[in-house]
């Protein structure tokens, strides 16, 4: 049995960098962590298709080897240098950007990873990682995996000398060390975080006809 640590993206820093959800695995004693980049890869996370190891494709002469079984945004690709003929690559091993350069596949995944069977996963409750304690609570349900979530003060309290930036990791060793800290993420409470993202997104939508209203009336 797996244990998961998630400690949700946040906003950029003042300096544009970037902090994506950040994703910890202790299988054993061996622990992995994983970036996840947006909402596409938490989804594929929580669908177990998010690629964590890729291989070199292969070019096979004029033809090149199939990558149709491959999600495109799986695989790596370069932008075809200024030396390089575009046509030299098989026509299926590249694929052109909205700025009309040519890009070439170099490598497809070969080991994927996202919740298994048995796991349990630990995360911040309420905030931004909400949507994603819900889609793994629900996927949880057809993997025999389960979702815990602890208070915010509650892991203040408890984080010790680490920092925000390990909470991952510190998740990880709470909810093996003090359970009791935890609450598990029910159907209850995915409904309640239903009913919430749905509120938020109306405030969104009235925030959004309120701001065309005024663009029109200063027209």
């Amino acid at each position: 049995m797996r244990t998961i640590g998630i400690r949700h993206r946040r906003k950029r820093t003042a300096e544009g960098e970037a902090r994506p959800t950040m994703v910890a695995i202790k299988d054993g004693e061996h622990i992995a962590v994983h970036e996840l980049e947006d909402d596409t890869a938490e989804l594929d996370f929580v669908r177990g298709i998010f690629p964590v190891a890729w291989r070199n494709v292969e070019r096979n002469g004029d033809q090149g080897e199939s990558i149709a079984q491959y999600q495109q945004r799986h695989c790596r690709w370069r932008l075809v240098r200024a030396d390089e003929d575009p046509a030299f690559f098989p026509p299926h091993h590249r694929r052109q950007c909205d700025d009309e350069r040519v890009q070439v596949i170099t490598h497809v995944p070969t080991e994927f990873e996202g919740l298994a069977d048995g796991d349990s996963v630990a995360m911040l409750m309420g905030g931004s990682g909400d949507r994603l304690a819900a889609a793994l609570s629900r996927r949880g349900e057809e993997v025999n995996g389960l979702v815990y979530r602890i208070p915010p003060f509650t892991l203040e309290d408890h984080r010790g000398t680490a920092t925000k930036d390990d909470d991952q990791l510190t998740l990880i060793r709470l909810l093996e060390e003090r359970p009791q800290l935890f609450f598990q993420l029910r159907r209850r409470d995915r409904d309640l975080i239903q009913v919430t993202e749905a509120f938020r997104l109306r405030q969104d939508a009235m925030k959004a006809r309120i701001a065309c209203s005024l663009r029109l009336d200063r027209k």
